[in-house]
């Protein structure tokens, strides 16, 4: 039985990362097949609020196949971002692909229908946006406008900011006010709508979750190495609660008692590749650059060691 997060009652301070090898595509011979599986991964990660998907390479493919390993580490990332990008974006930030393309068969994905996907009359206090070459003036200066989704209008931002950049903005009912008129007018001059632009304020990605804990979609992150992906925590601070999933763990989520989580702060939770998370580990804790060095990056000195025992395992 899956369990739907609850909606939220606040600001969230803590975030959940997902962790998977690239690898996982190998087993799929055609594009159709390894585009829905990125798909149903993107889709899994909005349904249980994930804030970041990492792929890394684990290694097991680019020792004897670099070419393939790295086009399943841009084909997973590309599936991802296209996946959880709002529909009304994908003609800026994913151009039409030619018929080779890693995103040719991009029609068959299943929309995310994610809360940051806002429909075209959709009062939300925040929508995603993409600046556009137009500017205006706006308090005595030279500002960016935005394209957020929202039908003949653009949106005014409060700084001036490169062409083509995402952009999560902040938008006051009472902007959408002037577009589609009051809500507590019926009609009549007084109702008001129309406008080709209204005004909203460029903020953080992370400012829908500290604002009363929505949630507003994933980021993507490239890591050329299992370490990498471990250390690489976006948040200001490193992970704090790590958990690799295995059919070998210690612990079950289906125990009917004795199972609970830690408080945490950033959690990842980690994914193997076909051979599981046991043979990405020891491969890296044997692995030698010949120099009688380990090639992690210098992951050990900073963490120590990378045992499994340094993991939670779950089943």
């Amino acid at each position: 039985m899956t369990t739907i997060p609850p909606p939220p009652t606040g600001p969230r301070r803590h975030t959940l990362s997902i962790a998977l090898p690239a690898s996982v595509l190998a087993g799929l011979p055609t594009l159709e097949q390894r585009t829905l599986l990125g798909n149903r991964i993107a889709r899994a990660a909005c349904v249980y609020h994930v804030d970041e998907v990492v792929v890394y390479d684990d290694g097991l493919l680019s020792a004897g196949n670099a070419a393939g390993a790295k086009r399943y580490m841009d084909e997973m990332i590309s599936f991802l971002q296209y996946s959880e990008c709002p529909q009304y974006l994908r003609k800026t930030f994913f151009p039409l692909q030619n018929k080779n393309g890693t995103l040719a068969k991009a029609a068959w994905c299943h929309p995310v229908d994610a809360p940051h996907h806002c429909r075209e009359g959709e009062r939300s206090l925040f929508r995603e946006g993409a600046v556009t070459e137009k500017t205006a003036r706006r308090n005595g200066k030279q500002v960016s406008m935005a394209h957020c989704g929202i039908r003949g209008c653009l949106v005014t931002l409060d700084r001036l900011l490169e062409k083509d950049v995402r952009v999560t903005v902040r938008i006051e009912d009472a902007e959408y006010d002037k577009v589609w008129g009051r809500e507590d007018v019926p009609s009549g001059p007084k109702r008001g709508r129309g406008a080709s632009s209204i005004a909203g304020a460029a903020v953080a990605p992370s400012a829908p979750r500290d604002y009363d804990g929505r949630y507003w979609g994933y980021e993507v992150r490239r890591a050329e190495s299992f370490p990498e992906a471990m250390a690489g925590c976006p948040y200001g601070e490193s992970y704090d609660l790590t958990i690799g999933t295995s059919e070998r763990g210690t612990s079950s989520v289906d125990a009917k008692e004795g199972f609970g989580l830690p408080s945490f702060r950033n959690c990842l939770l980690v994914f193997g590749g076909q051979a599981g998370i046991e043979e990405v580990v020891d491969a890296i804790e044997t692995s030698d650059d010949g120099q009688g060095n380990n090639d992690d990056g210098g992951w050990r000195e900073k963490n120590g060691s990378m045992s499994r025992d340094r993991m939670w395992e779950i089943v």
